[in-house]
C-alpha cells in the first residue's frame, strides 16, 4: 500500500505541474526543462513580471507541495522498512531478496534445463 500512496500521490503531484506549464503556455510563456526541486522558483521566476499570472499561478503551487512533501515522507518510511529488513537489493533485478544469492544460482532446475534445450535447438550441429 506504501508504494500504491506514493505513486498516487506522485501522479497528482505531476499533473498539477503539467496543468501550470499548460497555463503558462497560454499565456506563451514556457518553463523548459527544470527539475523537481526547483520548478517552483522556475514558475515564480517567469510569473513575477505578470502580477495577474502570478495570483492565477499561486494556488496550484500551493497545492502542489502537499504532495510533495507527503512523497518525501513516504519514501523516508519506505527506506525505514527497507533498512529494518535487512534484505539484501540486488541492483539489476530491483527486488527485495531473501538470501544472498545470485540470480543464476537462485534460477529453478527446470528453467536451467529449459534454458539448455533452448540452446540445443537453436545452434544447430556442426
Amino acid at each position: 500500500m506504501l508504494l500504491t500512496h506514493r505513486k498516487l500521490l506522485r501522479s497528482k503531484a505531476i499533473a498539477i505541474e503539467n496543468d501550470l506549464r499548460g497555463t503558462l503556455r497560454n499565456f506563451a510563456v514556457k518553463v523548459g526543462m527544470v527539475g523537481t526541486m526547483r520548478f517552483e522558483a522556475r514558475i515564480l521566476e517567469l510569473v513575477e513580471t505578470i502580477p495577474d499570472l502570478a495570483i492565477l499561478v499561486e494556488p496550484p503551487l500551493v497545492v502542489r507541495r502537499a504532495p510533495r512533501e507527503q512523497i518525501i515522507i513516504l519514501h523516508r518510511r519506505l527506506l525505514a522498512i527497507v533498512r529494518s529488513s535487512h534484505l539484501p537489493i540486488i541492483p539489476t533485478a530491483g527486488l527485495l531478496r531473501d538470501h544472498g544469492l545470485g540470480a543464476a544460482d537462485a534460477a529453478p532446475a527446470h528453467a536451467v534445463q529449459a534454458s539448455n534445450e533452448f540452446h540445443d535447438f537453436a545452434r544447430p550441429d556442426e
